[in-house]
């Protein structure tokens, strides 16, 4: 299953990133996450373990993490991912310290790179709705590391 999802998803591409690029055309901060969602131009982030990474999709989602997050070791860093241009500025403003970047698009290569760059060494997803590749594809890097 996932297989034929990863394949659809790299047939849909090139379409899927036009699309996020004319979307971007008439959203600033959208164009400006373009390269984030497809695993480009991420932040550093200094860390022995690896960092925590906290995918939280929208609004509601990052305010969720408000009792959570002053909870979680500090020590490697916490990153936080969003999906959504609102959820992204409420997790700006709401943890001005943590880096907060926009989740990739759901596709192997986007994903991958993603992963590789973070390289988080725990991921927390405040969402019920993970994309196929993204689930793999952290499970996928658990199993090397492991």
């Amino acid at each position: 299953m996932v297989r034929a999802y990863e394949g659809a998803a790299r047939i849909a591409h090139p379409i899927v990133s036009l699309v996020l690029r004319l979307h971007g055309l008439f959203r600033p901060r959208f164009r400006a996450a373009h390269r984030e969602r497809l695993g480009l131009d991420l932040p550093v982030i200094a860390s022995v373990n690896g960092p925590i990474l906290i995918h939280a999709v929208s609004v509601g989602e990052v305010r969720a993490l408000e009792p959570l997050i002053p909870l979680l070791p500090h020590a490697d860093g916490i990153v936080i991912s969003t999906t959504t241009e609102g959820g992204f500025a409420t997790a700006r403003r709401l943890f001005p310290e943590t880096p907060v970047v926009a989740y990739p698009i759901d596709t192997p290569r986007a994903v991958t790179r993603f992963l590789t760059r973070i390289a988080p060494r725990l991921v927390v997803v405040a969402d019920h709705q993970v994309g196929a590749v993204a689930g793999a594809g952290h499970g996928r890097q658990r199993a090397a590391e492991g």
